[in-house]
């Protein structure tokens, strides 16, 4: 079973922003939402983060 990944524009911002400013991080709404049980809601969760990382990328 393959799980989606996170993109290196999440990756990248989170590394940015994870031992100096966690609570601050423009990922942090999706990123502490609710995953949910399943591979379909990690999934979705995945795409969340994803999706939001490239609005901030493209603001």
């Amino acid at each position: 079973m393959e799980y989606k990944q996170l993109t290196s524009t999440a990756k990248s911002i989170c590394e940015q922003n994870y031992k100096s400013n966690c609570g601050g991080c423009p990922l942090r709404p999706e990123c502490v939402g609710q995953i949910g049980p399943g591979k379909e809601s990690f999934d979705r969760w995945i795409d969340r983060v994803n999706q939001l990382a490239d609005e901030i990328e493209n603001k």
